[in-house]
C-alpha cells in the first residue's frame, strides 16, 4: 500500500441530521499505519479490520483502492480517448465497407494520432494495430501495395500474434500480412538510445506497448519505421511520443519524467494532517480515482495505554467524511465493530493524534503495496448455507418415501375401453 496519511474533515452532528449510507454507497477503506514503526502491525490489523468492517459496509474491490492510491495522473481522460477511438475505428470500418475510402482513412488518421499519447491504457496498443491494419486494407484494395505494406508492418509492431479474420478481410490481404511477417528478418534496422531526462529518476522504457529495460538503454537493432515510444516512472508522468527509426541510423532520446501532481498531492496529505490543512479536495481526488462514493480511514496509530507487559499497543481511528472520526485501542472484533458504529452515528470521539507526538508524524519511507478489504458474502454464499440445505432436502424426500410406504401399494384401477361410436 502507498503509505499516506489520510484524514477526514469532521462533520459537526449538532449542524443537522446524522448523514446515512445507502445501500449501494460504494466505500473504498485504506488502512494507514500513521508512523514507520507500525509498519509490522499492518498485516494482522487489517486482517482485524477487514472482518469488522465487511460485516457494515458495501467494500470496494483492491482494483479500485489501487487505482486511487496508484494510477497515473489523467487516467480518466486517457480511458476517455480509448473509449472514443473504439467508436470511431467501428465507423472507420462501416465506411471502409461502404467504399468511402477517404473518409475511412481521415478516421484511422485521428485515431492513431490520439492513441499514441494514451498509449498505457489498456486496448490502445490493440486499438491502434487495428487502425493500421484497415489502413493496410484500404491500401491493399486501391493496389497502393508499398503503402499497404508499411501499414501492415506497422501493424505487427504492434502486435506480433495479428491475425486477420478471414470473414472480415480478403484473402489477399491474410496473404499479405503473412508475407511481411515473413520478411521482417530482411527489415532495414537502425539504433536507438533512450535515457531519463530528469536526474536522479530511473524510468521504465516501452516500445510499442512492450517493456525493453530501464533508462538508459540501448537497442542496437530496431526495425526501421516509425514507433511508439513510451518511458514511466512511479510518482512521475510518462513520457509518450513517436520516433522516426532510420535505417543505419541512431536516434538518441532523453525523456523528461515530471513528476505526477495527483499523485503529489495524495502523497502531501501525511503533511497536511500534521498540520492541521484542509484535504477536503484530496479526499475527492481519492474518491474520484477510485470512483468511490466514500473513503474510509482506518489510521493505525499507538494506544494512550500500555499492555500488560509494558509495551505500546497499536490503536485504530476510523474517518469517514460527514461523519466524523472515532477511536479504539483495542483491535478486537467487538471494540472494531462499535467503533465504526459509533461513526456512522455520527458520535465522535477521537482525539487529533493519539500517542504520538507531531514530530513522528509523516517521517520515514513509504511502501508501495496496497490489500484493501473485500465485500462481504451474503449467507447464501456461505458452504454451511448449502450443507443445511442439502440436508433439509434429503431428511424431506426420506420422510415423503416412509409415509408412502406405510400407506401400503395403491388400489388396482379397472379400466374399461370401448370404440368411439
Amino acid at each position: 500500500m502507498l503509505s499516506l496519511l489520510l484524514t477526514l474533515v469532521a462533520a459537526d452532528p449538532a449542524a443537522g441530521a446524522c448523514p446515512t449510507l445507502k445501500k449501494d454507497t460504494k466505500v473504498l477503506l485504506v488502512v494507514v499505519p500513521i508512523d514507520p514503526a507500525l509498519e509490522r502491525h499492518r498485516a494482522p490489523m487489517d486482517r482485524a479490520v477487514r472482518k469488522a468492517v465487511a460485516n457494515e459496509l458495501r467494500l470496494m474491490p483492491s482494483a479500485a483502492s489501487a487505482r486511487a492510491l496508484n494510477a497515473e495522473g489523467g487516467q480518466e481522460a486517457r480511458e476517455k480517448v480509448v473509449l472514443d477511438a473504439r467508436v470511431q475505428m467501428q465507423r472507420a470500418e462501416d465506411r471502409f465497407r461502404e467504399l468511402d475510402d477517404e473518409v475511412a482513412l481521415s478516421i484511422i488518421a485521428n485515431v492513431t494520432s490520439k492513441l499514441a499519447a494514451a498509449q498505457q491504457e489498456t486496448e490502445a496498443i490493440e486499438l491502434s494495430s487495428k487502425a493500421h491494419l484497415l489502413a493496410g486494407a484500404i491500401y491493399l484494395a486501391r493496389d497502393r501495395v508499398d503503402a499497404a505494406r508499411q501499414r501492415l508492418r506497422r501493424a505487427l509492431d504492434l502486435e506480433p500474434n495479428l491475425q486477420p479474420a478471414s470473414d472480415r478481410f480478403s484473402p489477399r490481404l491474410v496473404a499479405e500480412v503473412a508475407a511481411v511477417r515473413a520478411a521482417e528478418n530482411l527489415r532495414p534496422v537502425g539504433r536507438l538510445l533512450v535515457k531519463s531526462g530528469t536526474p536522479g529518476v530511473q524510468g521504465e522504457v516501452f516500445l510499442d506497448g512492450r517493456s525493453i529495460g530501464t533508462t538508459p538503454v540501448t537497442l542496437d537493432a530496431v526495425g526501421a519505421g516509425r514507433r511508439l515510444l513510451r518511458v514511466s516512472a512511479p510518482g512521475r508522468l510518462s513520457y509518450a511520443t513517436t520516433v522516426e527509426i532510420a535505417p543505419a541510423k541512431d536516434v538518441e532520446l532523453a525523456a523528461p519524467l515530471d513528476p505526477d501532481q495527483e499523485i503529489g498531492n495524495i502523497r502531501a496529505l501525511a503533511l497536511a494532517i500534521r498540520s492541521g490543512g484542509e484535504l477536503g479536495s484530496a479526499l475527492k481526488l481519492l474518491e474520484r480515482r477510485g470512483d468511490a462514493d466514500k473513503v474510509l480511514l482506518a489510521e493505525l496509530g499507538l494506544a494512550s495505554t500500555l499492555s500488560p507487559t509494558g509495551t505500546p499497543t497499536v490503536a485504530i481511528t476510523f474517518h469517514l467524511a460527514g461523519f466524523g472520526r472515532t477511536h479504539t485501542e483495542s483491535p478486537s472484533p467487538t471494540a472494531l465493530r462499535q467503533t465504526l458504529n459509533r461513526l456512522l452515528r455520527c458520535e465522535v470521539d477521537a482525539p487529533h493524534s493519539v500517542g504520538l507526538a507531531p514530530s513522528m508524524l509523516g517521517e520515514g519511507s513509504w511502501a508501495t503495496t496496497l490489500e484493501p478489504i473485500p465485500e462481504a458474502r451474503g449467507f447464501w454464499e456461505q458452504p454451511w448455507f448449502w450443507a443445511v440445505c442439502g440436508i433439509a432436502t434429503l431428511g424431506l424426500t426420506g420422510a415423503l418415501v416412509a409415509t408412502r410406504a406405510a400407506q401400503g401399494p395403491p388400489e388396482a384401477v379397472d379400466v374399461t375401453l370401448s370404440t368411439r361410436p
